[in-house]
């Protein structure tokens, strides 16, 4: 009886050894997670600072092409214009001839 007490002393001692052991594995590979997840917050913010100056400059350039094709729009419709102009000039520069042969 006594040599079966020690072996089942044996046996919980062992067993408390193994979950000291797993449980301070389990630790050391928590704070490994932890230092590698502080890491990854950190490039994570990194990318974020720079998506929003991406965003920035793209909400800029869309303000740009917004206005450039404003100024497209007003330099066609004064390009429409003279075009207007100088057919009115020329018709008006072939009656001109036409009268000038009557006389």
């Amino acid at each position: 009886m006594l040599r079966s007490l020690v072996g089942s002393e044996m046996c919980i001692r062992d067993r408390a050894a193994l979950q000291r052991r797993l449980f301070e594995e389990a630790g050391r590979k928590a704070n490994k997670l932890g230092i590698e997840l502080k890491q990854e917050r950190g490039q994570l913010q990194k990318v974020e600072g720079r998506l929003e100056k991406v965003h920035e400059q793209v909400e800029a350039a869309e303000r740009e092409c917004a206005l450039l094709r404003q100024q497209n729009a007003e330099l066609t419709s004064g390009s429409d214009h003279l075009r207007r102009q100088v057919s009115g000039l020329k018709e008006a520069a072939r009656t001109s001839k036409l009268h000038m042969r009557k006389n």
